[in-house]
């Protein structure tokens, strides 16, 4: 088995050895949305097959699954024995829209019993499936404009105030800056008005057509994050916000980047922190984000980023899980969100935006300004 499986616009295949010890009667596949096995929203469906295996009988199977195929047929086909199967039951959600990462569970069952489960993650590259979810519905929430919570406003507030800082230092003699990933840029969300020309680059059309509407002098490229479709050093600076977490290969997306960047350019980066100090006290590197594949820790990072070849210059944190229920057994909970969610608690929240500057390692959230080497470069 398959510990994962990349999706990259051809259908998928692999191998499962069936059987063993145990009698197995049918095997089944089931998808659902990465870490939200919701049914039915985040349900994509389920198709059972008969194995009808004895016990000590084992049998091969080669599944392949047809992630964005043709709609009209099974998207999951199993072949044994050079012969394909129909599946005995299957649902499927046909307002199913496939998400970064996918969990793929397969199960094989005695008479309704479940004998063994393995879960197969499988991360979606597939620029136009990628393209179909960023831009449904539910991502065209202008981020920021319609915070639902004290701390996601708060949040949203740290990080306007730091890139705006971060912006007009190390962005301020260039001409030409590539927002990469930029949903609705959050270069608009601090300013309309900056002396270099912005392209905006994004999967999510929705997201590219708000700028052009709301903001004409921003140019609009529809492109992958990742796989840019920009010469070698055609601009002076890169801005790459909250990316780096969600490709699979950081140092491929971390190359092309700098690629695209001229000789001394700028390059900022930011990402959440995978040894924030909620994750320490818990001995653990839980997510922020199901989509997150790879969050790195403040020295993962910084080494990824000068293993390429680029000097950091500066980095700034933001936000610090500090307010913990301590003396509870069992893993720890950042208790301001949870129960301080009030207005009137604005203060304490702007306290532990600021406090994640000063604990940088442990911070929440992360910004690194970076050189690319090659060119001297005068000023800040």
């Amino acid at each position: 088995m398959p510990e994962s499986l990349t999706l990259t616009g051809e259908p998928l295949g692999f191998a499962v050895r069936l059987g063993g010890a145990e009698p197995v009667s049918s095997f089944s596949v089931d998808i659902y949305d990465h870490g939200l096995h919701v049914h039915p929203q985040r349900h994509w469906g389920y198709w059972i097959f008969e194995a009808g295996l004895a016990a000590g009988e084992a049998a091969e199977m080669e599944i392949a699954l047809d992630v964005g195929g043709d709609s009209s047929r099974c998207p999951v086909r199993i072949t044994r024995g050079g012969t394909e199967m129909e599946p005995s039951s299957c649902w499927h959600n046909p307002d199913f829209v496939v998400s970064p990462i996918l969990d793929v569970m397969l199960v094989a069952a005695r008479g309704g019993e479940e004998v063994e489960r393995v879960n197969v993650p499988v991360y979606v590259q597939d620029p136009a499936l990628l393209k179909m979810y960023y831009s449904a519905e539910e991502h065209q929430g202008v981020y920021g404009e319609n915070a639902f919570d004290i701390f996601l406003e708060q949040f949203h507030a740290a990080r306007v105030r730091v890139l705006a800082s971060v912006f007009r230092r190390w962005f301020r003699e260039l001409e030409r800056v590539v927002d990469v990933g930029s949903g609705t840029s959050m270069f608009r969300h601090i300013s309309e008005d900056w002396p270099y020309e912005i392209t905006c680059c994004d999967l999510d059309e929705p997201a590219l057509r708000t700028i052009r509407e709301n903001s004409p002098h921003f140019k609009c490229v529809e492109s992958d994050a990742v796989d840019l479709p920009f010469g070698e050093g055609e601009f002076d600076g890169l801005y790459a916000g909250e990316i780096v977490e969600h490709v699979i290969d950081p140092r491929a997306a971390v190359r092309e980047w700098i690629r695209v960047v001229r000789p001394g350019g700028v390059i900022v980066v930011t990402t959440p922190n995978a040894a924030r100090l909620l994750n320490r006290v818990n001995r653990e590197r839980e997510v922020v984000n199901p989509e997150h594949i790879n969050e790195l820790s403040y020295r993962e990072i910084w080494k990824l980023l000068e293993g390429e070849g680029l000097r950091v210059v500066e980095c700034r944190g933001i936000y610090l899980e500090f307010l913990f229920n301590y003396f509870r057994r069992g893993k720890k909970v950042d208790l301001l969100p949870r129960r301080f969610g009030h207005p009137r608690c604005r203060p304490l929240y702007r306290l532990a935006m600021g406090l994640g500057n000063l604990a940088r390692p442990f911070a929440f959230d992360l910004v690194f300004v970076t050189r690319k080497k090659g060119a001297s470069h005068e000023g800040a």
